[in-house]
């Protein structure tokens, strides 16, 4: 496979533009942690978190932006250690089901920034 073709691949796994914040997100899946939510686009969000959580795991998260609060159900996609603190990690959670009101507010959230 060529740099062209992985150059593609690379793109393609980030569907949406994402948008650097800070906010606190109530995440409720088999427990329920407060995380440091650091970066949202239209297809999920990153969190930073002390409390673990599973790959593939289900949860609803909770959150503010200016244009209001987001309820959305996602699946955790990756958990790995920070680089600054390894007592804390990195959560990537995509979202499964958003309603479309939500959806077009995170769109216009990240489209400000």
């Amino acid at each position: 496979m060529g740099a062209k073709a992985i150059a593609q691949i690379h793109i393609d796994k980030r569907r949406y533009p994402r948008r650097r914040f800070a906010s606190i997100a109530t995440v409720y899946g088999s427990k329920t942690i407060q995380a440091q939510a650091i970066e949202l686009s239209e297809g999920g969000m990153m969190l930073r978190s002390k409390t673990k959580l599973s790959l593939s795991s289900i949860v609803l998260v909770h959150f503010t932006i200016p244009e209001g609060k987001i309820q959305a159900q996602g699946r955790v996609i990756y958990s790995k250690p920070t680089e600054e603190n390894p007592d804390f990690d990195y959560i990537g959670i995509r979202f499964t089901n958003i309603s479309e009101l939500e959806r077009l507010s995170i769109k216009k959230f990240v489209q400000a920034g």
